[in-house]
């Protein structure tokens, strides 16, 4: 547990990559199955931008409430280079929202 209270980058860094990968992979899971069961044509990939969210929400609360502001500033980092590659890799190249359906 002693983990999670460390005011380190490093820490940041991780909890930012582990918690933007979690968010991604439920909305990779989750999304086309809401989808299809409101009947609703296939998601856009805009909707991956949501992965961010959480990162944001724990970012501030590391440097607002904890005031652990190199871990903040780690989960920040991991943010802005997710959003930087959504933009770059994944804007430009998908047309359609990745789902397990065939």
């Amino acid at each position: 547990m002693s983990f999670w209270k460390n005011d380190n980058f490093f820490v940041g860094v991780t909890v930012g990559l582990i918690l933007t990968g979690v968010t991604v992979l439920l909305l990779v899971i989750i999304v086309p199955l809401i989808y299809q069961f409101a009947g609703l044509s296939n998601p856009s990939v805009k909707i991956l931008l949501l992965s961010v969210v959480p990162a944001i929400v724990l970012m501030r609360y590391y440097m607002r409430k904890l005031q652990f502001n190199r871990s903040g500033s780690g989960m920040l980092t991991v943010v802005f280079i997710s959003i930087i590659l959504y933009f770059a890799f994944i804007a430009s190249k998908m047309d359609q929202f990745p789902s397990f359906t065939y």
